[in-house]
């Protein structure tokens, strides 16, 4: 049976959902700033350092600094150490590994597109490439949640990278 402190499913849900929430005006601002038809290596820069990484920016800081993410905070939620000791911001980078590196790998694969000045959203949405990464990252997402619903602390994958757990605070 699962102790009451590690039942985090529902939380961790809505916490991710509100974490998406505030990152929407930035998505809003991009599809903006894309349509404008800037220069490709303006556009590049953007999407590579501010529109993909800033949530993992974001989650690592959070999670190293205090452990939560704002969504955490608002549903009394914490990640820390399995031993029950404040995450680090190598752990919280460890926990991100899997899907920064993924974001990267995207980043790359559209880097020729987006430099010849396609806007970053509609390079993508042709790539075979990029629709392939995105079915990848899915099934990542898919054997996460698999994971966090198939062990006694709820630990996903990225849990058992990191050494983290989720718990109710």
């Amino acid at each position: 049976m699962v102790e009451h402190k590690y039942k985090t499913f529902w939380p961790r849900f809505w916490a991710g959902l509100i974490d998406g929430i505030i990152f929407m005006p930035m998505t809003s601002f991009s599809h903006w700033l894309f349509s404008l038809e800037l220069n490709g290596v303006i556009n590049f820069i953007y999407y590579a350092l501010i529109y993909s990484l800033s949530y993992y920016f974001y989650t690592v800081y959070m999670h190293g600094k205090f452990g939560q993410t704002i969504g955490k905070m608002l549903l009394k939620i914490k990640v820390s150490k399995i031993d029950g000791s404040p995450l680090t911001y190598e752990r919280a980078l460890y926990r991100d590994s899997v899907v920064i590196g993924a974001s990267i790998l995207i980043i790359f694969t559209e880097a020729g597109p987006i430099l010849n000045g396609i806007n970053p959203f509609l390079a993508t949405e042709v790539s075979q490439t990029f629709q392939v990464l995105v079915w990848i990252q899915f099934a990542w997402f898919m054997i996460e949640f698999i994971t966090m619903l198939t062990n006694n602390k709820r630990r996903a994958v990225h849990d058992f990278i990191a050494g983290s757990v989720v718990t109710r605070l």
